[in-house]
């Protein structure tokens, strides 16, 4: 029996649609918007597994559904759905976010009385950082040199936001996400809101970096809102500027300088770069890096020193 068959035959011991739907709404609330929309999406694709609708309805239909089985069922569905993403080749880091969104919303199910289980299904096997390097120093600099070259607007807008990239490590989102009343140049400093975070924190801007962003606010001007802003003719200049429009400039500008480039590679590249700086001070990379498990800037300095290419060659040399 197919999922769609398992839906249709479900019987009528399912919580009603309205609990349902009040668990659904206590799982989004009080988060970011941007985890909102990741949340919606990976349960709005969990509900198509199931034969529903991509909407609303569809998501409350397939909680309904997920929340009326015990134990045992509930893990073997999500055991099945889990194995129909893998079949499909789909990213490890995708399949586990999805995961552990429905993990998420059991767990809040089981606070607040709703639900009685617990999904065990742990995730798939993925190597994270498999190349931590990013463009590394010298590719950024000559990114940041096309853009700077551009002489407009744009360009300036542009360098703008490598910087930021770089300088400070952020993650697209969070540049996006800024508006210009972060920023306090009198005091060489800006507040972002972090991953994962609910209050923005306070980080120093170097004189570089606050030299270059203040060019661009100078074009822009101190009106209030977004700080980067969308200069297309289309959209007249007054719309924020998005995480998707920001991962297509660095991609852009990667191509300038014959590299493949993603906004969270400037990350990367900036991380290598503060343990080669600190002379691998995890402490102080840690501090700028911002990860939650410092561990993982282990990876950072295993392709830093690229020791397993080091013993290739050792090796290459013994035969």
């Amino acid at each position: 029996m197919n999922s769609l068959e398992k839906v249709q035959n479900s019987g009528s011991d399912n919580l009603s649609l309205s609990k349902v739907n009040d668990l659904v709404n206590a799982f989004l609330s009080g988060r970011k918007q941007t985890t909102i929309k990741t949340y919606r999406q990976d349960l709005i694709h969990f509900s198509k597994y199931l034969g529903f609708l991509g909407n609303d309805q569809g998501i409350n239909q397939a909680a309904n559904f997920l929340t009326a089985k015990n134990q045992q069922e509930a893990n073997h569905l999500i055991l099945n759905y889990r194995n129909f993403m893998v079949e499909r080749g789909e990213a490890a880091n995708t399949i586990n976010g999805r995961l552990r969104t429905i993990r998420s919303i059991i767990k809040m199910g089981r606070m607040i009385g709703s639900v009685t289980f617990t999904i065990e299904i742990e995730n798939v096997k993925s190597k994270a950082y498999r190349d931590t390097r990013g463009p590394g120093l010298f590719g950024f600099r000559n990114m940041k040199q096309v853009a700077a070259s551009r002489e407009d607007k744009k360009g300036v807008r542009d360098v703008a936001i490598l910087r930021l990239l770089f300088d400070l490590a952020l993650r697209r989102g969070e540049v996006a996400a800024l508006d210009i009343e972060d920023v306090d140049f009198k005091n060489s400093k800006i507040s972002v809101l972090g991953k994962g975070k609910t209050e923005k924190e306070f980080f120093t801007l170097p004189e570089s970096t606050a030299k270059d962003l203040k060019s661009w606010v100078e074009l822009r001007g101190d009106h209030p809102g977004a700080l980067f802003t969308n200069l297309d003719r289309a959209k007249k200049g007054d719309g924020r500027l998005t995480g998707t429009a920001l991962y297509y400039i660095v991609q852009r500008y990667g191509k300038d300088v014959d590299m493949t480039v993603r906004p969270h590679g400037i990350r990367h590249a900036a991380i290598t770069e503060a343990l080669r700086l600190t002379n691998g001070n995890y402490q102080m990379t840690a501090r700028f890096s911002r990860h939650a498990n410092p561990r993982t800037l282990k990876y950072y300095d295993d392709n830093l020193e690229d020791l397993g290419g080091k013993v290739a060659s050792m090796l290459a040399v013994a035969v």
